[in-house]
């Protein structure tokens, strides 16, 4: 038997990572963890992670990965574009939760 009876399996959440050149928030393996991290805190089983660098890459992928996947959240960490993010949560009914750091 897979589980117990009455449980339920966790959503699924989509990482939103932003590469800044900096280099001030980490290594990109650093936020990818971050995220993951934060997305078990939060109740949520990570599917992927997607780096968005420079700003604006990414983000079709993104929407492609939620559109497929029946994700539930998306976590995000570092300087997205939130009206764009806050978009796509609206138009597949998402929560955004901000990752730490």
């Amino acid at each position: 038997m897979c589980g117990a009876v009455g449980s339920r399996p966790r959503p699924f959440a989509i990482g939103v990572l932003a590469v800044d050149d900096g280099g001030k928030g980490g290594t990109p393996s650093e936020g990818r963890l971050d995220i993951a991290l934060d997305a078990y805190k939060y109740g949520y089983f990570l599917l992927d992670t997607i780096e968005t660098s420079p700003p604006g890459t990414g983000y079709l992928a993104v929407e492609l990965l939620v559109s497929r996947s029946g994700a539930d959240a998306l976590v995000v960490r570092g300087c997205v574009d939130e009206g764009w993010l806050c978009a796509v949560a609206d138009r597949h009914r998402l929560v955004v939760r901000r990752s730490r750091g």
